[in-house]
């Protein structure tokens, strides 16, 4: 089994191809792109946040409203690596609500 930074599925499957392994596991990578299953990245800062908008909608349809904290913590994720991602994640960890989470990324875009 392939694990360890791999960040993308086509990184996986080439280590399969190449016959380094069976399969493969992505983890870390999934943290920060969750589309990282079907060979999309979240380019742009809006499509961060449209991520973050697509996660909270999920979780609302299947577990109810996500905890601010959680949202906070994806909020931090999603947008590793972008420009001012320190001040963004000082800001997004004082908000207290999932709503302020949202409105710090709109005024920051």
């Amino acid at each position: 089994m392939g694990n360890g930074d791999i960040a993308s599925s086509r990184q996986g499957e080439n280590m399969v191809k190449q016959g380094y392994c069976d399969g493969f596991m992505i983890a870390r990578a999934a943290m920060s792109n969750p589309p990282v299953f079907c060979n999309r990245k979240a380019d742009s800062f809006g499509d961060r946040i449209s991520l973050l908008e697509e996660y909270v909608s999920i979780h609302r349809r299947y577990r109810g409203e996500p905890e601010q904290k959680d949202v906070r913590m994806k909020a931090i994720h999603f947008m590793a690596g972008v420009k001012k991602a320190a001040s963004i994640r000082e800001k997004t960890m004082k908000s207290k609500s999932v709503e302020g989470v949202f409105d710090i990324l709109e005024k920051t875009e």
